[in-house]
């Protein structure tokens, strides 16, 4: 499995990652259902053969079925300990605290290695929330202080100013 390094991290991860939204949310590429015994059981099927093809980079978040596939990330990757790179997403409307918390607990974690601003477009009044003074970002800021967060990032799927200003901020 080719490696890389995951942005300024220093964290070597395979450059295949696994995602976990379609073990979360129903239905969401397929006809699915996250508490389908079946259907869970395959996701964890799915973890297994990752893992022993060394796939080392899991992303997932608290929003996908509520947590659903946090938990089944949380099963199907408990044995992979300090192997693996695990990422999850907090949503900008979440308190950061609670989010990681129930995520610590989701994923069977005593620290989350990367928490992610979960987002798909920013807006400038967003960016604003996110960034200001006892925002999401330093909420997420005094978490990885206190050791529950190893790194902070976020998601997106457009580049705008709003964008910009997250990485020219540069916490």
């Amino acid at each position: 499995m080719q490696t890389t390094t995951l942005g300024r991290t220093g964290l070597t991860v395979s450059r295949l990652g696994f995602g976990g939204a379609p073990a979360g949310l129903t239905n969401y590429l397929s006809a699915y259902a996250p508490e389908n015994v079946d259907q869970r059981q395959q996701v964890l099927a799915a973890l297994e053969t990752a893992l022993a093809l060394g796939i080392t980079y899991f992303d997932t978040a608290a929003d996908y079925g509520d947590g659903a596939s946090e938990r089944i990330f949380g099963e199907g990757l408990a044995r992979a300990g300090d192997n693996i790179v695990l990422a999850t997403k907090v949503s900008s409307r979440m308190v950061a605290r609670a989010s990681v918390e129930r995520s610590l607990r989701n994923l069977r974690r005593d620290r989350l290695d990367v928490v992610q601003i979960h987002g798909t477009v920013y807006h400038p009044e967003k960016a604003d929330a996110i960034l200001a003074s006892g925002g999401l970002l330093d909420q997420l800021l005094a978490l990885k202080e206190e050791g529950l967060v190893r790194y902070i990032g976020f998601t997106t799927e457009a580049s705008n100013a709003a964008v910009d200003r997250f990485v020219a901020d540069g916490r």
